[in-house]
């Protein structure tokens, strides 16, 4: 990787990472096959060439960087680790605690549209072609390095550089520090177009749940009545809670993706309950019949994540969710 795209703060390049034993054995394995790969066998003396040990190799590499300086070990090390990453069948990126990229393989910078690691240094998903994700993306690296969330896997449809919609396995995880303190998070992809596309054709029409977990909070009967075979027909598994009390303990296993609420069901007081559930939450999103004007503000306030109209027409349901959770087997012309 080229000098400009790391800093001192990087923590991928100080050397400050501590990767836990978690780190998971799809990502490590593969990367430890391109690594001898990379450099060849012969010139690694592992007691298992056919599976090495990850541990061996890292102190093979040590051992192998002693005869430079710090500042040309360092330079080796990230040139070798770039090598290693771009050899990969995967899509592999970190970012800082700030959700801005700090690095990525070239199958990432490709997918994104960039051509060098020095093009992606600072931004967000907010600047990459997938930006209608963006907020699920940030709000996913929040719960993984400040809510204890050790792992995330998740099947997602994104839009790459080219304008092309794919579908992606994408796992992350979150860095940190000797101490245990969050640094940030590191992630891949794989796509599964063809594996998904296959399946679908196999299943039918969209099955319950394909899409996610869908919690309605408040609400009279004909709102959540519409709100829910909307969500069922698109594959969601949808549940409803009356008031705030319902509506915590429901969240409280973390069984679901979204949270759609009637802003103006004064039994339910969405913006007060949204600011108590914080942003360790599922994606908050309010239904409200009043002016965007009078709300949106007090929406941003509180912490939710959209402010929809009311009535919400099925076709603008369809899309909410696609946006949300991801894209549903069968959209309205």
């Amino acid at each position: 990787m080229s000098a400009e795209a790391f800093s001192d703060k990087t923590p991928l390049a100080s050397g400050q990472v501590h990767y836990p034993g978690q780190l998971a054995d799809e990502f490590r394995i593969p990367l430890e096959r391109a690594l001898r790969e990379g450099l060849g066998r012969a010139e690694l003396p592992l007691s298992d060439p056919e599976e090495p040990h990850w541990d061996e190799i890292l102190d093979i590499l040590d051992e192998s960087l002693e005869p430079w300086d710090e500042e040309g070990r360092l330079r080796r090390s990230r040139d070798l680790l770039q090598r290693i990453l771009d050899s990969l069948p995967l899509e592999v990126f970190w970012k800082d605690g700030g959700s801005h990229y700090l690095g990525a393989n070239r199958r990432f910078l490709a997918e994104a549209g960039l051509e060098s690691p020095a093009e992606l240094l600072g931004l967000s998903d907010f600047d990459l072609p997938w930006r209608e994700r963006a907020e699920k993306c940030r709000d996913e690296d929040y719960r993984l390095m400040h809510q204890g969330l050790g792992r995330l896997e998740t099947e997602e449809m994104r839009q790459g550089a080219d304008g092309d919609r794919r579908w992606f396995r994408k796992v992350k995880e979150p860095v940190r520090d000797a101490g245990g303190e969050p640094l940030g998070v590191i992630g891949y992809c794989q796509e599964i177009t063809g594996a998904r596309e296959e399946a679908d054709a196999e299943a039918g029409p969209a099955r319950p749940g394909a899409l996610g977990r869908l919690l309605l909070a408040g609400g009279g009967h004909a709102l959540r009545e519409g709100l829910r075979r909307g969500a069922e027909e698109a594959g969601c598994v949808v549940d409803w809670a009356p008031d705030a009390p319902a509506v915590k303990a429901a969240l409280r296993f973390g069984l679901f993706d979204l949270v759609l609420a009637d802003g103006d069901d004064n039994r339910l007081d969405a913006l007060t309950l949204c600011r108590e559930l914080g942003p360790g939450a599922p994606p908050f999103l309010v239904l409200s019949a009043r002016p965007a004007v009078d709300v949106a503000a007090l929406c941003r306030e509180a912490g939710a994540s959209e402010l929809l109209p009311k009535p919400l027409e099925p076709a603008q349901l369809r899309r909410v969710l696609d946006r949300w959770l991801g894209e549903s087997e069968s959209l309205p012309a």
